[in-house]
């Protein structure tokens, strides 16, 4: 009698990503950059670290709408690595975090596979539990915080105080979640840059320059590497030029957002008229950074 095949099991993943975890800006005042991402895309202050909470040399803004998460972050003091960094590069992204199940694990992986690593290890408490973090980098000045977060029940991270009153200046958007990333490197650097992505964090490339993983809640996180002489000689550096994030219906998303000040440049289809998107006009004084918003109207193609 014969037997059913049986499927093997799949082999674990050696580097899994649990999925986005959040994007921290440096910029030269933390607390307007929250006030405009709360007037202009309708993002809630969530909590916040500085000087009312025993931080004295920065300030941490954190503001968040669906599954988004940003982090505004300023120094306070002129001879900071923040400062320099603003001074360098103009208000823009410093990290992109990305959650993991083992930050440990993830740290001696990626270690092995030759990263140059930015943060050391370190373990941040307080009476909410435990975060585990570490920081690569991959091309550029944009780094990658990997953090462990599983056994921390706080708001954020340590060291952050919730908000205690309604934020009176927030409004649904429509946006929900990071639909991707667009990165900048200097010219002539695509490769090197798509390879890191591909050696050390185990991402996929799928042709144009763009990379994706799957996480562990069935989406993907999805990064492109695209040059642009303009964005590059202002960056100095690579550096991310746009985050696209995602709604469910772009036209009222638009709608809202002009109402409340965005001013938009360039409308566009995907490749495969799966997707509808708006771009704002930068958002700096530098024209280094702008959103997409973006609407998917069937699942596209990696």
């Amino acid at each position: 009698m014969s037997q059913a095949a049986v499927s093997p099991t799949p082999a674990p993943e050696i580097l899994p990503l649990i999925g986005l975890d959040h994007i921290e800006f440096y910029v030269g005042n933390a607390r307007q950059a929250a006030h405009f991402y709360r007037s202009a895309l309708g993002m809630e202050l969530v909590a916040y670290q500085g000087p009312e909470t025993g931080i004295y040399d920065r300030a941490s803004y954190v503001v968040s709408r669906g599954k988004i998460r940003f982090v505004l972050t300023a120094a306070l003091r002129p001879n900071h690595p923040i400062a320099d960094h603003v001074y360098r590069y103009g208000d823009g992204v410093r990290s992109i975090a990305l959650a993991v199940p083992d930050a440990k694990a993830a740290f001696f992986e990626v270690r092995q596979r030759g990263a140059r690593i930015v943060q050391d290890p370190l373990e941040l408490r307080d009476e909410y539990g435990t975060v585990r973090t570490f920081a690569l980098g991959t091309c550029g000045e944009t780094i990658h915080t990997l953090v462990e977060r599983d056994q921390y029940n706080g708001i954020f991270l340590p060291g952050f105080t919730a908000t205690t009153v309604p934020d009176r200046m927030a409004y649904d958007s429509g946006i929900d979640r990071v639909h991707q990333v667009t990165l900048s490197p200097p010219i002539g650097s695509s490769d090197s840059c798509l390879r890191s992505y591909e050696t050390l964090l185990d991402f996929s490339r799928s042709g144009n320059g763009k990379l994706h993983k799957l996480v562990t809640d069935g989406d993907a996180i999805r990064f492109r590497i695209e040059e642009r002489a303009e964005i590059a000689d202002f960056l100095g550096g690579a550096g991310v030029s746009q985050i696209a994030l995602a709604t469910a219906d772009l036209a009222a998303t638009v709608t809202t957002m002009l109402n409340h000040g965005v001013d938009f440049h360039q409308t566009g289809q995907g490749p495969d008229m799966g997707e509808v998107f708006v771009v704002t006009k930068p958002l700096e004084d530098r024209p280094t950074l702008s959103f997409v918003i973006i609407e998917q109207k069937r699942p596209v193609s990696r």
